[in-house]
């Protein structure tokens, strides 16, 4: 979390079954000419190196199964279109010449686009996504009315087809509007894809090097959501997460008290250590400045925090919640699975 870096990335090696030099390089040639300049390297006869294009990090997985689909000579699959085109539309295995589709590339855009007009919403939503996947942006309208309308059960996947396909302004514009949404999970996922790329709606700060805390005031509604496995952050939803004025709130323990005495103009945050005085500091009624007051650490001569651990800060956060202290929804994401 604060500042480790990859400097390599993990290389995948390629083989091919017949060590033909002159093969293995029209393979090459071929994945670089489908995917981008430096997406295959031969390094011997029958072995390439795959170096993963950026479009494609944290979706590894679709590109090697978009390598698998790619046929060397760009003529044989160029007859196929039609066959594969008829298949999106009415086969069971829709996925598989979806991705046929996706690795032929551009040439495939007319037939595709001519399944924007099925009936079939399944049909219109992989088509849609299959165009901005090979460039076209054609399939844009189809994806963003799918993902606006409330009704649609494909709402999750044009959203993510959206974040990772789009270009970045028409996939930020949609994705600030998702923000306010109704449905949790479809706002909890436009957050997530923002997140992602670093998008200015979202405003982020390290606290005392042990979590994120976000907050994304665009929300409709006041949330606050905490991740339990994965990085740990604390997201707030909404523009006024305030603590109510006269709230006194404890944790189980009783080791740690936010209290807002109507008689002053801040907020009391104490912890109690064991066979020790108890550490006390004033903050402002924000919730933001809360969550840091108990989270930073603190020296025994300037003090800004009470190095309260994580796990404790997000259990008083959401009794605060509990308490209607702060007027927000709480929620937790899945905790770590230990196999």
């Amino acid at each position: 979390m604060a500042g480790g870096r990859v400097l390599n990335d993990t290389q995948v090696f390629f083989a091919v079954k017949e060590k033909n030099f002159r093969l293995t390089k029209q393979i090459s040639d071929r994945i670089n000419e489908r995917f981008g300049i430096g997406s295959s390297r031969g390094v011997m006869q029958g072995q390439l190196i795959l170096s993963v294009p950026a479009r494609f990090k944290k979706r590894e997985e679709k590109f090697f199964s978009l390598i698998r689909s790619t046929y060397l000579f760009a003529s044989v699959q160029d007859k196929l279109i039609d066959k594969l085109t008829s298949e999106l539309a009415t086969s069971a295995d829709k996925q598989s010449a979806e991705t046929s589709l996706e690795a032929i590339g551009i040439t495939a855009a007319d037939k595709v686009f001519g399944l924007l007009n099925s009936g079939d919403e399944l049909v219109r939503l992989r088509a849609s996504r299959c165009l901005l996947n090979i460039g076209d942006d054609r399939g844009l309208e189809t994806l963003r009315s799918i993902v606006y309308d409330k009704s649609s059960k494909y709402r999750m996947d044009a959203l993510e087809a959206l974040a990772y396909s789009a270009k970045r302004n028409d996939a930020s514009i949609i994705l600030q509007r998702l923000l306010r949404d109704d449905d949790f999970k479809i706002m909890l996922a436009a957050y997530q894809q923002l997140s992602r790329m670093n998008d200015i709606a979202i405003s982020r700060r390290a606290v005392g090097r042990k979590f994120f805390l976000d907050t994304v005031v665009q929300s409709a509604k006041q949330y606050i959501y905490v991740t339990r496995s994965g990085p740990p952050k604390i997201v707030l939803f909404g523009p006024s997460l305030y603590l109510r004025v006269g709230a006194f709130v404890q944790s189980s323990d009783g080791t740690i008290t936010i209290n807002a005495p109507s008689n002053i103009d801040s907020v009391q945050v104490i912890r109690q250590l064991s066979n020790k005085q108890p550490l006390k500091l004033e903050c402002s009624y924000s919730l933001a400045d809360i969550i840091q007051t108990l989270s930073e650490p603190g020296d025994s001569t300037t003090r800004r925090g009470l190095n309260v651990p994580y796990d404790t800060t997000i259990a008083i956060t959401k009794q605060l919640c509990v308490k209607q202290a702060v007027m927000a929804e709480f929620f937790a994401s899945e905790p770590a699975k230990i196999e």
